[in-house]
C-alpha cells in the first residue's frame, strides 16, 4: 500500500515517462551535473525488490541505455514529502536489492543507477545528503567507504525561468506538490492548476484532488 497521497500523485504524475525525463534534467541540472549520456527511459518492470520490504520502495524506477556503459543504467526517484534521516540508507537498501538480482543472474558488471532524492516538504531540508554523515568523524576511516552522493532535487528551489521551460503538466505537478501543505487561496489554486490542462490524465487529476 502506498504510504500517502503524496506518493500516489507523484507516481502518477512522474511515472510518465517524458515528465520523468524532466525531471532527471531538473536534478542535474540543479546539481551543476554534466550531462549525463542517458537514452529514453523506460519504466523498470523488473521486481527487484523482496515482497517483504515492498512498501518502504514506494518511489519510481526506470531503465536507460547508455553510450557511455555497456548495460542499462537505471535512475530512482525517491520523494520525500518530509525531511527522513536515514533516506540515503533507504537508497542505498533499494540499489543493493537491484544489483543482488544481477549478481544472481551471473552478470559480470553491474549497472549503473542515479539515485535521485526529489523533496516537496515546506521544511529545510537538513538531513544527511552523503553516507559519511552517518558516522562519527574519523582521519582514519574518512578514505573508507560505503559512500553514496544522491542527486537532491528540491522542488521549491527551482528557479521561475527553468520552470517556464518544462511541459504543462510537468509544471502543473510540480506546483501542486510544492503547494501541497498550504492553505491560502493563492497556494491551493496553485495546486490545482493541472486541472486547467485538458490532457492531464483522469488518475492523475483524481490523485491531485485525493
Amino acid at each position: 500500500m502506498m504510504a500517502n497521497w503524496h506518493d500516489l500523485f507523484f507516481k502518477l504524475a512522474f511515472g510518465d515517462t517524458a515528465r520523468a525525463a524532466e525531471l532527471l534534467a531538473l536534478a542535474l541540472a540543479k546539481q551543476d551535473s554534466p550531462l549525463l549520456p542517458v537514452g529514453p527511459l523506460r519504466i523498470s518492470k523488473a521486481p527487484f525488490v523482496n515482497p517483504e520490504l515492498a512498501d518502504l520502495y514506494s518511489d519510481l524506477l526506470f531503465e536507460a541505455p547508455s553510450a557511455a556503459a555497456p548495460l542499462l543504467i537505471y535512475i530512482l526517484f525517491e520523494h520525500k514529502s518530509t525531511p527522513k534521516h536515514f533516506t540515503l540508507l533507504q537508497l542505498y537498501r533499494y540499489m543493493g536489492e537491484i544489483w543482488a538480482l544481477w549478481v544472481e543472474k551471473k552478470a559480470a558488471i553491474l549497472p549503473r543507477i542515479i539515485p535521485i532524492i526529489v523533496y516537496q516538504g515546506s521544511e529545510a531540508w537538513n538531513r544527511p545528503l552523503s553516507f559519511h554523515e552517518y558516522f562519527a568523524p574519523s582521519r582514519e576511516y574518512s578514505a573508507i567507504g560505503p559512500e553514496l552522493h544522491p542527486l537532491f532535487l528540491d522542488i521549491a528551489g527551482i528557479p521561475d525561468e527553468r520552470r517556464k521551460r518544462l511541459s504543462p503538466n510537468t509544471r502543473a505537478a510540480l506546483a501542486a506538490l510544492q503547494h501541497a501543505f498550504s492553505s491560502t487561496p493563492e497556494d491551493l489554486m496553485a495546486a490545482l492548476e493541472p486541472l486547467r490542462h485538458h490532457d492531464a490524465t483522469s488518475d492523475f487529476l483524481i490523485g491531485l484532488l485525493h
